[in-house]
This record gives structure tokens, sequence and C-alpha cells, in this order.
């Protein structure tokens, strides 16, 4: 029977249906039986998901709906990729120095006659932001770049690389998993932006905010229709349904609703303990200005802060 709640409905049930845990010092069997209320709003948003969302979307100071959930920075990507119709002679623009699967994402479009335009780094493995720029032409239909780099921790400044990229009619995506509450993230006119929950959030594996702008939702369309990313799962009338009009329209299945919980947790922490105003984390900023000037004073050459 359907239980009310003081901020939705209880009328369904996630069962415990068992299963085993290991980790340091610790493991077992969770035994099968009972379950859990979840509370959902009448608009059929979960609480923990919409907690996790106003939370995500307040770090990258943009609207909650915005910004959708998918498994991982990587998906992100493979879907923003997958949205985009490519013709062979269209070109595809991204660091050489950028994570592997973003790589394989160029590779797989370079079969079908995409061109790809890797662009190298110096010897020490600092990218020039103005080549990365001068790489953007009329062909071009999208742009990755990572804000910090996995490989060497560079900084990237997007603001020329995404004015280049929309002067030909271009989309930018930007990975911000290795920048997201470490150090300022500027989403600007970025058409997306994606950082999964672990790393420097705090949280665990499973779940990705993907900021998705205005402008990108009016020129591309997510490539698939999950039932989290319609209106309404059972409409009045079959065949029906409607996709949201916002960044929700890219999630699929069924949450991770572990993972989101404990995103809304970290981030929540963070934003009393942690983060200034620009939603960079003020502990790590210190840390990293004390490593730097020391690493300095032994002329050690610093390629970013």
């Amino acid at each position: 029977p359907e239980s009310a709640s003081k901020d939705g409905r209880r009328d369904e049930i996630w069962p415990i249906v068992g299963g085993r845990f290991t980790g340091k010092h610790i493991r077992g069997r969770v035994v099968p039986g009972g379950g859990d209320f979840p509370v959902t709003r009448p608009d059929g948003v979960t609480v923990i998901e919409d907690d996790a969302r106003r939370s995500f979307a307040a770090l990258l100071r943009v609207p909650p709906n915005d910004v959708g959930f998918v498994a991982s920075t990587s998906r992100g990507l493979d879907a923003v990729v997958k949205s985009i119709e490519w013709l062979p002679g269209d070109s595809i623009v991204l660091p050489s120095t950028e994570f592997p699967t973003a790589l394989f994402a160029a590779r797989l479009l370079a079969s079908r006659g995409v061109v790809v335009r890797s662009v190298g780094v110096a010897a020490d493995g600092t990218l020039d932001e103005a080549n990365l720029v001068a790489a953007v032409d009329e062909t071009t239909l999208l742009v990755v770049a990572s804000v910090v780099s996995f490989r060497t921790g560079q900084l990237l400044d997007t603001r020329a690389l995404v004015a280049r990229a929309h002067e030909v009619g271009a989309l930018v995506f930007l990975d911000a998993v290795q920048a997201l509450g470490s150090v300022a993230v500027e989403v600007g006119d970025a058409d997306y932006v994606c950082a999964a929950s672990f790393k420097w959030l705090l949280g665990v594996h499973g779940a990705a905010g993907l900021y998705v702008s205005p402008r990108a939702l009016e020129i591309t369309h997510a490539p698939y229709v999950g039932y989290r990313g319609v209106v309404d799962l059972f409409p009045v009338h079959p065949a029906t349904e409607e996709s949201y009009s916002d960044a929700r329209r890219y999630q699929e299945g069924l949450p991770d609703y572990a993972a989101l919980a404990v995103l809304h947790a970290s981030l929540e922490q963070l934003a009393k303990e942690y983060c200034g105003s620009d939603g960079g984390r003020i502990a790590d900023a210190t840390i990293r200005d004390s490593v730097a000037q020391h690493l300095m004073d032994t002329r050690c050459f610093v390629t970013s802060l």
C-alpha cells in the first residue's frame, strides 16, 4: 500500500536481494530479505537523485536540470560523440595526451572517415593551448579537452578554445574529472562538462554528472531513450513518450542511488569545510601553493598551479 512521507510518496520497495562484499580486513555476505522505501516526489523524481543533482549543479553554478547523471565520464563522452551526425571529412580535435577512452573514440570515428586532429605536446608534456585552438576549422564538429590533464596536471584555460569552436559551429566537451572539487571549473560557454563522482569529489564509482548546455540541446539529440530520460514512463496513450527537454534526457536506466547518496553527502561536506566561493577546495589550494613554491625554490619547473 502507498505510504506518504513529508517530502513525497513511498509506493514501492527496493528489495535487498543479497550479495557479497570485500574490503581491507573485512568481507562478508549480505543476507537477502527486507528492503527500503524510496521517497518519490509527485513529479516522479526520487529525493536522493534530486539532492545529488542540486549539489552537483551548485558546484558548477548552473541550473539543476542542466545536469543529468550517467555512469562515468567516459560514458558521458560516448553519449556526446554518438549524438552527433558524423560524415566522412568531418573532424574531431583533441590533445594527444587526452585520457585513453577519448583517443579510443577518436580512432573509432577515424575508421568511419572522420578526420582526427590529435594535437601534440611539448617534450615536457605540456600543451600549448594556441595549437589546440589553431587545429579547429570549419570541418570540426567536436573538440574534446580535459580541464586538468590526467597525465601532467596541466590546468587549461579553455575560453579561447570554446570561442573558436563556436565560431565555426563546433561543440566542446570538457572532461572535468581531474578538476572539479580541486580547482574552480568555469562552465562558461562550454557545451558539455562531465565529471565522475570520485577523485576530488570524494564519492565512489558509479555516477557522473553531465552538464549539457541549452545550445547543445538545440543542435544534438541523445542517441538513446532511457526510462530515466522521459517525462512519464507510463504515458496515458502508448507510443507518446516525451523525452526531457533538458540534460536529463541523457539519463538511461536505474541510477546508482548509493553513488548519488554518497555524492550529495560529500558535496555538502566539501561545501561546509573546504570549498571557496569559486568551487575550488581551499585546503588543497593552500597545500598546492606551498608545494609549488618549494619546488620553484629548488629550481624545479612547475607547469601549472
